[in-house]
C-alpha cells in the first residue's frame, strides 16, 4: 500500500472562489476587492484618503432590537473634506443585496460607495447610497 502526500487545498470564500492575496499580504473574497483595496492604498499613499477599516461592521437596529448586520469592504475617510464613508464592491449580487441594500439606506448613518468591474476588468463607481437617516444607528 503506498501513501500519497496530498497538498493542502486552497482556501475558499463562501462563494466557492479561492480567496485572493494582495500586495500588502491581506486576503481578500475576490480579485476585484483586491483591486479596490490597492486602488484605495494608492489614494493613501498619495495623501487623499484613509483607510480607516477594512470589513467595517454595520449593525441594523430597530426600535433598541438588532434585526441585521452588514460588512462594507472599507471605511474611508476623505482627508480633503473630512468625509467618512463606506465602499463596497459587488460582482455578482446576491438576493440578500437588495434587501441588505434597502436597509442600510433606511437606517444607515454615512454615505455608501457601491463598486463594479467592467468586462475590460476596470472599476467603476456603479452607485452611491445615501441614507434617508443620516444620523442612523450602529
Amino acid at each position: 500500500m503506498s501513501w500519497i502526500k496530498r497538498r493542502k487545498p486552497l482556501s475558499r470564500n463562501k462563494y466557492g472562489n479561492a480567496t485572493k492575496k494582495g500586495s500588502d499580504g491581506r486576503t481578500y473574497h475576490s480579485i476585484a476587492e483586491k483591486d479596490l483595496a490597492e486602488h484605495y492604498m494608492l489614494l493613501e499613499r498619495a495623501g487623499e484618503v484613509k483607510i480607516l477599516k477594512r470589513q467595517a461592521r454595520f449593525h441594523f437596529v430597530v426600535n433598541g432590537v438588532k434585526i441585521g448586520e452588514y460588512w462594507p469592504d472599507f471605511q474611508i475617510e476623505n482627508l480633503k473634506t473630512g468625509e467618512i464613508y463606506y465602499s463596497e464592491f459587488k460582482g455578482f449580487e446576491q438576493p440578500v443585496w437588495a434587501y441588505k441594500k434597502k436597509l442600510y439606506e433606511a437606517l444607515g448613518d454615512i454615505r455608501l460607495e457601491v463598486w463594479k468591474q467592467d468586462r475590460a476588468k476596470r472599476l467603476y463607481l456603479d452607485e452611491e447610497i445615501k441614507p434617508l437617516n443620516p444620523s442612523g444607528a450602529k
